[in-house]
């Protein structure tokens, strides 16, 4: 009897040995911590676009970097990427090649005139410098030092922010940040343009 009981300690002893063995060979779970390791994927949309109220834009004039003079209403018939930046700004030092590279492919449609909110012009000349603007007349660079065009106009306090407007002079979009893919914007202009066309 005694011979029987040890026999079964011993074979519930090991029973319980072995499925410890078996559970510290299994792998460990991947275990998920963050949100964007969920959601973010190669196919997630990065370009943030708010859809503008149909609204004429306001009428502002500028001095770009030649001390050249223009006024918003030169620019009619064209579509006008009014961005608004700063060298002091990551996101807009990010995207500001891309939307050089976008405004060189669409240069016979598009004007983009690239606001900057820098306090001191020099620190502003010294990133525009490192670009390739040479011939590229529709890419349009000026400070708005005191940001009467950028805060008061347009109410924009959060670098960066581009503002599509249509050749009729309303404000079509809002890409807002600089995080963007540039194949989105390509396309959501392409579309835009597409858009323009067919209502004409």
């Amino acid at each position: 009897m005694k011979t029987n009981i040890l026999i079964m300690v011993i074979i519930g002893a090991l029973t319980y040995l072995a499925t410890i063995a078996m559970e510290t060979r299994k792998p460990a779970p991947q275990i998920i911590t963050t949100p964007s390791q969920i959601e973010q994927t190669e196919n997630t949309p990065t370009l943030k676009i708010q859809t503008l109220p149909k609204a004429q834009t306001p009428i502002f004039s500028f001095e770009d970097i030649h001390a050249q003079t223009h006024n918003i209403e030169d620019f009619k018939g064209r579509l006008i990427l009014l961005n608004f930046w700063a060298s002091w700004c990551p996101p807009c030092i990010k995207e500001f090649p891309h939307l050089i590279e976008i405004a060189e492919q669409f240069s016979d449609q598009i004007t983009l005139i690239a606001l900057s909110s820098d306090h001191d012009k020099e620190a502003m000349m010294r990133f525009v410098n490192k670009l390739d603007l040479e011939g590229k007349s529709n890419i349009l660079i000026a400070l708005d030092e005191e940001q009467k065009i950028t805060k008061e106009l347009f109410g924009t306090y959060k670098l960066p922010e581009t503002i599509l407007i249509t050749p009729e002079q309303i404000m079509h979009s809002k890409v807002i940040g600089g995080d963007w893919k540039k194949q989105e914007m390509e396309n959501h202009i392409k579309l835009l343009l597409s858009n323009i066309k067919n209502s004409t």
